[in-house]
């Protein structure tokens, strides 16, 4: 009489109740949510400037900005692109980001606006004599 009839079927429960303790936390650990940062985020759908502007007014600031970005690299000669660039800039606080938008924009023929754009970011800065001669600029500019 052996004393165990059915020797495989035991021992493989063993194994697999090994493998189940061993691999349950794995699972346990895959299976809960990511924080909510580190869970790859798609960066929004960017085609238009429309979609930027709304992107700024749900308040994400910086998924706005890199939009604008996204859109003036891809038409960079699309001046107005650049200048709507540098008036989020100028929204949020990023004064010299503003500023070098504005001057690409100018460099793109964006004329007068672009003068009163880097008025803006040069006030924002507080470069108060900055901002003076680039708003007299672009008063004499606009004719």
């Amino acid at each position: 009489s052996h004393p165990h009839p059915h020797p495989c079927p035991s021992s493989q429960q063993d194994m697999l109740r090994k493998f189940a303790s061993s691999i349950l936390p794995v699972f346990l650990l895959l299976s809960m949510p990511l924080p909510r940062e580190t869970s790859a985020r798609k960066p929004p759908s960017c085609d238009t400037p429309e979609q930027a502007d709304r992107l700024l007014s749900l308040g994400h600031a910086s998924e706005a900005i890199s939009c604008y970005q996204a859109l003036a690299v891809k038409r960079p000669t699309n001046a107005p692109s650049y200048l709507d660039v540098a008036s989020v800039f100028l929204q949020v606080g990023e004064a010299r980001l503003c500023d070098r938008s504005a001057r690409t924009a100018a460099r793109l023929g964006a004329g007068g606006g672009s003068l009163l754009v880097r008025a803006n970011c040069h006030a924002a800065a507080e470069r108060w004599e900055d901002a003076r001669a680039a708003y007299l600029e672009a008063l004499g500019s606009s004719g």
